[in-house]
């Protein structure tokens, strides 16, 4: 071996010691910041209501026995909290069904469901929703009996192409969903419901990790999804992952060999393990110490309420409601939805590389880079972003490609006061005239827009359809 290439080694080596030793210190900060401002006020404050309550009785303002019974069912709340979250919780979580939803295609890993528009209020237009490969589940758009992302669209008149996981996503094939297999199950998806939808072009809709699965097909294939869809509808979408705040910092920080390292060590098995992505997330957000056994145990002594509820069928719809969304962040939820590795690494690299100034991706297909200008260049297809103002984890910024590359046919809208998950947990706001109501509302702004567009003259009329929409004639 030459003293060249040792010095090179020793050289990596070092390097590699001193990012493993700046992420441990990282790592360590972020851990002594979370139990300074988040655990320790919790437990002064349990501390203070406890001192409160005793001196209250001392006081004579209530008896021993109302502060014993107070306490009691405080402890069996503490007690009994996680399991409420795992049974009821679970039981709801991802319950809600629509009226005449039906399944129009499946294969070993997706299934297409469709939900038809309220006849009272149809438009004729349709979504086509990009599900699949979520971390803790794409369960969450139909998140409890009551609270249905889908039908913040079939109630005004759109009727929805639900493309979700079959039912137990741990026992599913996933290893084998790369790219461009999910590339090319899309494909096949988005063409059933495309005929189905009588061959009119369908708006398709991404939510967080869900967008940049989207572009990549837009990418891909660009001609097909130009043939089948005039509008694409972000929320709340990972862009860039570099402009994502905290969960940027964390990847950015995480030296590259350690990343490697549990890509080769999940290798064997295909899939990165859903409780790899939600530590690297909670630690991220500062969210570890609540989801451990002492932090869920607080959770509940502060609900007294709860030490009566026996099952579902008891609970209200708000305390059901927390429990599902206590248990859609939990770790045994979370550990039901792997994600494959091909995906996971597409992801890594989102966080850690981004999008290049020239909108290249951190992905390709078919051994050919993609890029966001296949979106831009070779399709009509308009693009609207909806973010939160009060979102932790993904930012408006994330969006800065898709402004720079696509013009005036984007569109950026900012919801202020909204979190990640508002537009699905708080129906709500889709309603006129509510407080804190959307404005503009995502629906009636996208129907504006393809109003606009189908009442303006196409320049070669005469031309008849695209190559993609050809192809599909013919396959038929």
């Amino acid at each position: 071996m030459s003293m060249e290439s040792v010095r090179n080694r020793l050289k990596n080596a070092y390097s590699t010691a001193r990012e493993s030793a700046s992420f441990s210190t990282y790592l360590a900060l972020r851990a002594m910041d979370e139990s300074l401002n988040k655990t320790a006020p919790l437990l002064f404050e349990l501390q203070r209501h406890a001192l409160q309550e005793l001196a209250s009785t001392m006081r004579g303002q209530q008896s021993p026995f109302e502060l014993w019974q107070d306490w009691s069912k405080r402890s069996v709340s503490a007690m009994r909290y996680s399991a409420m979250v795992r049974d009821i919780g679970g039981g709801a979580f991802g319950a809600a069904r629509l009226a005449g939803e039906k399944e129009l295609a499946s294969d070993d890993i997706f299934r297409l469901v469709y939900l038809p528009a309220k006849e009272e209020c149809a438009q004729g237009a349709a979504l086509f929703h990009l599900g699949g490969v979520l971390p803790y589940g794409d369960p969450l758009f139909r998140f409890v009996p009551g609270t249905c992302f889908f039908e913040r669209f079939t109630e005004r008149g759109l009727s929805v192409y639900a493309l979700e996981l079959l039912p137990n996503p741990e026992r599913l094939p996933l290893r084998s969903l790369g790219l461009e297999a999910l590339v090319d199950r899309i494909e096949h998806f988005a063409r059933v419901a495309f005929e189905h939808n009588r061959r009119r072009r369908m708006i398709l809709e991404g939510y967080c990790g869900l967008g940049p699965q989207a572009l990549v097909y837009l990418c891909a294939r660009p001609e097909d999804a130009a043939a089948k869809f005039d509008t694409l509808a972000l929320f709340v979408s990972p862009v860039d992952g570099r402009r994502c705040g905290v969960l940027a910092e964390m990847m950015a920080r995480m030296p590259q060999g350690l990343i490697e390292l549990s890509f080769a060590l999940a290798k064997s098995a295909g899939l990165v393990g859903g409780d790899a992505l939600r530590l690297t997330q909670d630690f991220a957000l500062g969210a570890l110490w609540a989801k451990s056994s002492m932090g869920m145990a607080l959770q509940g002594w502060q609900r007294p309420e709860l030490a009566e509820l026996r099952a579902m069928g008891e609970a209200q719809a708000k305390v059901t409601k927390e429990l599902a969304g206590a248990y859609w962040i939990s770790a045994e939820n979370a550990r039901r939805f792997p994600v494959p590795l091909e995906i996971a690494r597409f992801s890594a690299r989102q966080f850690k590389e981004g999008v290049g100034e020239d909108g290249t991706l951190p992905a390709s297909y078919r051994g050919e880079p993609l890029s966001l200008r296949a979106l831009a260049e070779r399709t009509d297809i308009e693009v609207f972003s909806f973010y939160g103002g009060e979102d932790r984890l993904v930012p408006q910024e994330t969006a800065w490609p898709l402004q720079s590359l696509l013009g005036e046919r984007y569109h950026h809208v900012v919801h202020q006061g909204l979190g990640h998950v508002g537009y699905i947990l708080s129906p709500r706001v889709w309603q006129a005239g509510e407080r804190k109501s959307l404005s503009p509302n995502p629906i009636e702004l996208v129907l504006a827009s393809k109003a606009a567009r189908e009442e303006t003259p196409k320049q070669d009329p005469a031309e008849g359809e695209s190559e993609a929409e050809d192809r599909i004639r013919d396959e038929d």
